[in-house]
């Protein structure tokens, strides 16, 4: 699906029995769609509390989407919930770690 030209990630949320929600993330991620991201990561979590992040199936993610998911991680954490980042893409692993003197590294689940 694109608006505007940019292509709009495909998210899928799946609630679990254990009290918590994966959102798996499948395509390119940019200023745009992490926004759609963030909102559909902020709806599962007012659902379940603790959210896992699947962003194995992602293609592509600029800065933003990277910075984006670091900041959703410290408003999870700021509501007393854990947002976990799991299948991270080896880019979005290094513009991560580049984060860190700014105090927004991702906390990515081994």
């Amino acid at each position: 699906m694109t608006r505007d030209g940019a292509s709009l990630p495909a998210l899928r949320c799946e609630l679990r029995h254990d009290g918590t929600a994966t959102v798996r993330a499948d395509g390119e991620l940019d200023e745009v769609s992490s926004l759609q991201l963030a909102q559909t990561c902020l709806d599962a979590r007012e659902l379940t509390g603790d959210v896992v992040l699947d962003l194995g199936g992602l293609t592509f993610a600029d800065g933003t989407g990277t910075k984006m998911i670091a900041t959703l991680q410290r408003a999870f954490a700021h509501s007393g919930h854990q947002l976990t980042i799991v299948n991270v893409p080896a880019h979005m692993r290094r513009e991560g770690e580049l984060l860190e003197p700014q105090g927004d590294a991702l906390r990515i689940a081994s």
